[in-house]
Order: C-alpha cells, then structure tokens, then sequence
C-alpha cells in the first residue's frame, strides 16, 4: 500500500543536494509527485510531496537523517484538496516601498478570504531616487466567478502609486 505524505527540508545549500536527496528518495523506491525549492541567501527549503510503499517509508526516513545531517527534515500528513471550486489568479505588485506594505497585502488577501499559492515579496533599492521599490508576485486561489480584476482593485486602493497586472 502506498503512503503519501509531505516533506519538508530545510537548510544550507549546497551544490547537488536536491538531486541527491531526489535520489535517495528514488533508491528506497519513493518518488516526488510535487516539488518546490526555494534558495534565499545560502539556504533552501524544499517541499515535497513523497509517494512510497509504506514499508519502506521508515528505511527512506532513516537513511535521509543518515545521509544528510546538517539538513531539517519534517513531515505531514498529505491532505486531500477540498472540493471548493477555486480558479487561480497570478497578479504582480509594484509602488514605491513603505513600511507595512507586505501586512497591508496580506490583510487583504485574509480579508477576501483567498488561499495563498504563491508569494513572494521583494525590495530593490533605487540609488539614484534614494528610494526603494517594493515588488510582489502572487497566485493565490480565489473562489470560481470571483474577478480577477476586482482583486487586483483592492490591493491598488492600498496605495496611490500601486500598480497591480493581471497575469
């Protein structure tokens, strides 16, 4: 009988190290049906969603520890999808930057009651206008027949400068 669960990993990264956990995973006979990686400054987190026999769950998990022992390894249950009908919108975000931007974002995203898929939050300094410009990306889950652009007004209402595309 198979088990799916997912993973998490996290930790220094170091070249080669999401292929060899891949083959790891591979050699006690698992397989990742989804994966994400992110690196940010010389560390990665990883998650994936892992299909094994459950036999060889415990021997995967062992050999993992074993194997690489700078890394965090955690675990979860892999949930089903809830059966809510839920489109995905990707939008960009960009304004000058100011403190309390990323809250304001994720307040609305609370507030519409939207289901984070992606985020991702970025801050470029401007030498020559002394400034920073904040930038997002985002996909989130919205509830099917919700407007792609009636999202997107409400993030631009946060700011006079915010500029939001639907992607």
């Amino acid at each position: 009988m198979k088990e799916i669960y997912i993973s998490t990993v996290s930790g220094l990264s170091t070249p080669g190290v999401i292929k060899a956990l891949a083959q790891t995973t591979r050699d006690h006979g698992g397989e990742w049906m989804v994966s994400k990686v992110m690196k940010l400054d010389g560390q990665f987190s990883a998650l994936m969603k892992v299909s094994i026999d459950a036999e060889n769950v415990k021997p995967l998990r062992l050999a993992l520890a074993g194997a690489f022992t700078d890394l965090h390894f955690t675990e979860a249950v892999a949930l089903s999808p809830v059966n809510e009908r839920v489109q995905s919108i990707d939008l960009e975000v960009d304004c000058k930057d100011r403190e309390g931007l990323t809250r304001d974002i994720s307040n609305i995203i609370f507030n519409l009651d939207l289901i984070v898929q992606n985020l991702e939050f970025n801050r470029f300094p401007i030498s020559a206008m002394g400034e920073a410009i904040f930038s997002a990306k985002l996909t989130v889950g919205v509830p099917e027949g919700t407007s792609a652009h009636a999202v997107a007004e409400e993030i631009e209402a946060i700011s006079e400068d915010m500029k939001v595309n639907v992607l």
